[in-house]
């Protein structure tokens, strides 16, 4: 199975949710108030709702209890702090510098 995952943002909304396939949804479990998980009819994930773009991902849960591979887990870990990045740099009318590994300061 593809480790890609579709991720739409509301800048507006400060929201974003994460596809992980086109099947239906069958049910919507709600997962620590800013985070609705989105199943299929056997109970896998199909999409992630984020609604607090600050809200922490449930990504061991995601594993263990509802068995979404740990490819796109890490795909997820590498995802979410940008998805919050982009929020804030878009809001901004000037980009702000950021610091890099080696120090030097870019606009982003």
């Amino acid at each position: 199975m593809s480790d890609t995952l579709v991720v739409e943002v509301d800048q507006t909304a400060g929201a974003a949710y994460v596809r992980f396939n086109g099947n239906p949804v069958a049910s919507t479990v709600e997962h620590g108030g800013a985070i609705n998980l989105d199943l299929d009819e056997y109970g896998m994930v199909v999409g992630i709702e984020v609604m607090d773009l600050a809200a922490d991902l449930p990504f061991q849960a995601l594993i263990t209890d509802y068995h979404v591979e740990s490819g796109k887990v890490e795909l997820l870990r590498l995802l979410r702090p940008s998805i919050s990045g982009f929020i804030t740099l878009s809001s901004h009318a000037r980009p702000e510098p950021v610091a890099t590994k080696d120090g030097t300061r870019a606009n982003c």
